[in-house]
């Protein structure tokens, strides 16, 4: 009897030990799952959380008088067709109008990438690219250089 007693009484603490434990392991489990869905989501941070862009870009470098435009897109899974349309654009008020001198595009699958150069003359210049995935489209915007 006494055996009984205490067989029952262990298990009685067991189990209030257990469901105690459990609901503070599941949150855990769910708060690490949120952040690890966030990680993925978000893998590009400049770009917001869209259904078919994974990441774009775009850049600028200028050597010796001549610029060299970048960019590129990558689709998520799903995507079917890419494309990047790029400007290169100048300035001649430090940055307070903007003037297109050459465009330049191009497409693909489910990325792509473009890269050219260009002669420039003495100025502010600047990178605008559209870059599309699907039907979803982005405005990316290189930082200034000057030259």
């Amino acid at each position: 009897m006494v055996l009984k007693k205490v067989i029952i009484s262990g298990m009685c603490i067991f189990t209030c030990l257990l469901t105690s434990v459990i609901p503070t392991f599941a949150n855990e489990l769910q708060y690490e799952n949120i952040e690890q869905s966030a990680a993925i989501e978000y893998i590009d941070d400049s770009m917001e959380r869209m259904s078919y862009i994974k990441s774009g870009s775009c850049g600028l470098t200028i050597s010796n008088g001549v610029a060299i435009i970048r960019s590129s897109v990558e689709g998520r899974v799903n995507v079917k067709s890419t494309s990047i349309v790029i400007r290169l654009q100048k300035s001649d008020n430090n940055g307070k109008t903007w003037s297109t001198i050459n465009t330049w595009n191009t497409s693909g699958k489910q990325s792509c990438s473009i890269s050219k150069k260009q002669k420039i003359s003495k100025g502010y210049y600047r990178v605008y690219a559209t870059v599309k995935a699907n039907s979803e489209s982005k405005n990316i915007i290189s930082s200034e250089k000057r030259y």
